[in-house]
């Protein structure tokens, strides 16, 4: 009758929430999961980072607060032309791990160069890599969840690399100014944020490294996808 529920269709649907709840578990108890949710602190700290501190740096260098607002848009400008490019040679070539490493060592250049230079002109080229390097590295990174899991254990998965990865963007711009406090000089914090983002790189390519030596592996790496 409707609006009755047989035992059998009760504990089928007891079996389905069940079964769902275990695989939500087993995404978050993935060490794969907590490798990139450790990618993504790397480049929130390298995203807000830019978000919170570009300003303060151009404005170092002399410029007035009319030249801060359009010098701080256009590396933002740049970075999305680059990340929709840099997605869409990821999504060509079928690969993702490299397309990360490579965004990210990119983005530790512009901040070690950006620790280093001494005009108007050069910080802006440094930090345009930088914002170029984190955009670019979103995409392909984001599609490496559900290369190995699926189901309630992606969106576990997902949550779990957002959540953690998320603390970098308050640890990254603190240690900034943590570090330009008691230095005087933002070059210190800006090296500080590129060890995350080597960091990230470094993870990346050790994930990529056990998927080529694992036959079941389903994270990509440069060879086979």
């Amino acid at each position: 009758m409707p609006g009755w529920k047989t035992p059998c269709k009760t504990r089928s649907g007891h079996g389905r929430q069940k079964q769902s709840h275990s695989s939500a578990w087993r995404g978050l108890a993935d060490i794969r999961v907590l490798a990139l949710a450790l990618v993504y602190f790397g480049t929130s700290a390298g995203l807000y980072t830019l978000g919170i501190w570009s300003p303060q740096i151009i404005r170092s260098f002399g410029a007035s607060s009319l030249e801060i607002g359009f010098l701080n848009a256009f590396p933002a400008v740049i970075g999305v032309i680059a990340m929709i490019l840099w997605a869409r040679h990821s999504d060509r070539t079928k690969e993702r791990s490299w397309h990360v490493i490579g965004a990210c060592l990119l983005a530790v250049a512009g901040l070690i160069y950006a620790g280093n230079v001494s005009t108007l002109f050069t910080v802006m080229v440094a930090l345009t890599l930088v914002t170029v390097g984190i955009s670019a590295s979103k995409p392909p990174l984001w599609s490496m969840p559900t290369l190995f899991l699926s189901g309630p254990a992606a969106a576990a998965g997902i949550a779990a690399i957002n959540s953690i990865g998320n603390l970098g963007g308050f640890v990254g711009p603190m240690m900034i100014g943590v570090i330009r406090e008691q230095t005087g000089s933002y070059s210190w914090g800006l090296y500080f944020v590129a060890g995350l983002l080597a960091l990230s790189a470094l993870v990346v390519m050790i994930l990529s490294a056990r998927a080529n030596k694992s036959p079941t592996a389903e994270l990509p790496h440069p060879h086979t996808h």
